[in-house]
Formats: structure tokens, C-alpha cells, sequence
């Protein structure tokens, strides 16, 4: 059992690893431009502030993977960053560029509307369902791995990763949103050192019970029971982040209103 502990090391075929890439390139040039544009619609760079910023997470991907028990192909890779003996794969680098700018962006155009609760529970259910399903073709793919006992799984894919990975991105937005209410538009640049931490703190806050698990025992039990208490933890975390972004929340406190971001540019 003790095998279980030990990431694998492995490598994937120099085709898949170049299409990998290739299309997360062009994700990432259409991320950019959206930002572009959307900075421009806006007269202001905070889209590009959240697209550096986002592509800065790269650097943090390493304290989350080896907590977490994930690992990325390691092998005959096409070099990104590389921290704690771990390889982060340009493919990633290249994917964080592209989904996390336009993911905050349109969850700030939603918060600065105010959301009712049940709204708010739907929308973080379909993100967690979202992030579930992402990972299924990479992982068929194998350009990426998780080992340890895991707890709940559905093929490949733990059950609790959707639910950190989802609250991650939504925690993180709801911390932008209250910056951008308390911080003039010149100290808005802030957000790009900024950001990586935000997101490791919020993603760190969720994983605890999932990481404390993997990170005990190599029991199987104990690891479905992290599974149900991380999941449980992100569901309180919704619920709070729900009193922060609905109709009573800090626009009803009679905090400053910025110019709305909109979810389409």
C-alpha cells in the first residue's frame, strides 16, 4: 500500500503531448484576445490584469499537485515551469491562460448583479459538474494523473477534485469582486502577484480534509471519508460565498459600485 504514495513517473507520446499543446495555444491566444477586447469595451485592463494573473497560477500548480496527489506527465514533456521536483507541462501553462481569466470574468459580470441563493447554488453546482467533465478526455489522454487512495472515484476522476477545483475558481472571484470595491482603478495591477496566492489560500481552504486524508494513511475508507467531508466543506463555502454575492451583500452595505464586467464582450 505504501506504492500508493509515490507519484508515478511517466511519460506520454510526443504526438499527444504536441496536439496537447497546440490546442491549448490556441486557447490561450483566444483568451487573450477576448480579454483584449473585452479591456477595451470597458476602458479598463483589469481582463488583462485577470489574464496575466491567471497564467501566473501556473507557479502554484506544484504546492496543490503534490498535497493533492496529482501529477502531470513528467517525461519527454515540452517544458513550462518546475518547482518541489515537480514539471509543469506547457500544455498546462498554456490552459490555465486560457479558461481562468474568462471564468472570473464572467463570474464577476454575474456577483456585480447580485444573485439570489438559489441562483448562486445552481451556478456552482453546473461549475462543479463542469470541472468534473473537463478532466475526463485529459485523463483518457493521460496527461494527467492522481494515485493514492483517492476515495470516491468515477473512472479515474476523484469525486472530490470537482468540488475543489469549482470552489477554487468561485472563491477566488468573490475575493476580486470585494477588491475591486474597496481598491481604486490604479491599484487594480495588484491583482496580477496577487492572484496565485488568492488562489492557492481559497483552494487550500476547500482541500484540507481531502489533503489531510492523502496525506495520513493509505487507507481506502479514510480516503472516502475525506472525499465526503471535502465536498461537504465546499458546499459551506458556497453557502457563505452566496451571502457575499446576493442582493444583501456588500452593494446593499453601501460599498462602492464599480463598473459591472460584463459576461459578454
Amino acid at each position: 500500500m505504501t506504492g500508493l504514495l509515490n507519484p508515478p513517473i511517466y511519460g506520454i507520446p510526443a504526438h499527444i503531448e504536441n496536439w496537447a499543446t497546440a490546442l491549448a495555444g490556441l486557447g490561450a491566444v483566444g483568451s487573450l484576445l477576448y480579454c483584449g477586447r473585452a479591456a477595451l469595451t470597458r476602458r479598463s485592463l483589469l481582463p488583462l490584469y485577470l489574464f496575466v494573473g491567471g497564467a501566473l497560477t501556473c507557479f502554484i500548480e506544484p504546492f496543490v499537485d503534490t498535497m493533492g496527489h496529482a501529477i502531470f506527465a513528467q517525461q519527454d514533456r515540452i517544458a513550462w515551469t518546475s518547482s518541489f521536483g515537480r514539471h509543469i507541462p506547457a500544455y498546462i501553462g498554456l490552459t490555465l491562460m486560457f479558461y481562468v481569466a474568462p471564468a472570473y470574468l464572467a463570474l464577476l459580470g454575474v456577483f456585480e448583479k447580485g444573485i439570489a441563493p438559489r441562483r448562486f447554488f445552481y451556478l456552482c453546482g453546473a461549475l462543479v459538474t463542469a470541472t468534473f467533465l473537463f478532466e475526463f478526455v485529459p485523463l483518457h489522454y493521460d496527461l494527467w494523473r492522481y494515485y493514492g487512495p483517492q476515495g470516491l472515484q468515477l473512472g479515474d476522476m476523484p469525486l472530490w477534485w470537482g468540488f475543489v477545483n469549482a470552489q477554487g475558481l468561485v472563491g477566488t472571484a468573490v475575493v476580486i469582486h470585494l477588491l475591486r470595491r474597496v481598491l481604486p482603478d490604479r491599484a487594480l495591477a495588484l491583482l496580477i502577484p496577487l492572484l496565485p496566492a488568492i488562489f492557492l489560500g481559497v483552494h487550500t481552504t476547500g482541500s484540507v480534509f481531502g489533503y489531510l486524508a492523502l496525506n495520513s494513511t493509505t487507507s481506502r475508507a479514510v480516503g472516502t471519508l475525506g472525499t465526503v467531508a471535502t465536498c461537504g466543506l465546499c458546499g459551506v463555502l458556497f453557502w457563505l460565498y452566496s451571502k457575499v454575492v446576493g442582493p444583501a451583500g456588500p452593494a446593499a452595505a453601501g460599498l462602492p459600485h464599480p463598473e459591472m464586467v460584463p459576461t459578454t464582450v
